[in-house]
């Protein structure tokens, strides 16, 4: 999984049979580049080189704001050849996320997310909560510190909270992390199963990619 096309070079060099390209509306660890600026980046380098498993070009998958037919058939026509879904499956009832996780993502909007380096020293978005907020507005200086010697700010805190006697289940909760990608917002169906969600995005990306046809019509409008 990659989140610049520079990463690519690399990965196929070291003999990648297939890249995931994550644009930076994905959760959990991810980059700056947006999907549908990366993705065609990307695909334009896999052409290059050749899987060592099948001899054929490097497969490219596409993450990063895939939610529903629509965002597969974008993807697709931006290069990729599959997809990697995320944030959508937490809802699914075969997750094994906690219920209240579920619940959040499904009532969760555009902003309910924070992206810190607090749970691994890179940049991760997860969902969003006060005590990730304080981080995120008023300990930047902090993280900054701990960061640059190596020591996990959360992992420092939750140490230091313990020996001081003041960790509590609250914050421990509130410390857990629950990556969630910007697409969240677009999550709002409970109660589905895998199949159900895999079934509706191959009927919406069919629906999606025949539609685009009908942009591109041999007669005149004259």
């Amino acid at each position: 999984m990659i989140g610049h096309p520079k990463h690519v070079h690399k990965a196929c060099q070291a003999g990648a049979d297939i890249i995931i390209a994550q644009g930076g509306e994905g959760g959990g660890h991810t980059g700056d580049i947006a999907t549908s600026i990366l993705v065609p980046a990307c695909a334009d380098i896999c052409k290059q080189y050749k899987s060592p498993l099948t001899g054929k070009p490097v497969t490219l998958v596409a993450a990063g704001g895939v939610n529903d037919g629509r965002s597969v058939a974008s993807a697709l026509m931006l290069g990729a050849s599959g997809v990697w879904i995320g944030t959508r499956f937490i809802v699914a009832n075969e997750s094994k996320a906690p219920k209240v996780f579920k619940e959040q993502v499904i009532k969760a909007n555009y902003d309910s997310w924070v992206k810190l380096l607090v749970w691994s020293g890179r940049p991760l978005r997860a969902l969003s909560n006060p005590w990730l907020k304080d981080w995120e507005e008023n300990r930047q200086a902090e993280i900054k510190d701990l960061t640059s010697r190596g020591i996990v700010p959360i992992e420092h805190e939750l140490d230091r909270l313990h020996k001081e006697g003041k960790l509590t289940d609250e914050i421990e909760d509130a410390a857990a992390l629950r990556p969630i990608g910007v697409v969240g917002g677009s999550v709002n169906k409970a109660g589905q199963s895998a199949k159900e969600i895999v079934d509706e995005i191959v009927q919406e990306t069919v629906v999606a990619l025949n539609s685009a046809a009908t942009f591109v019509s041999p007669a005149s409008k004259l």
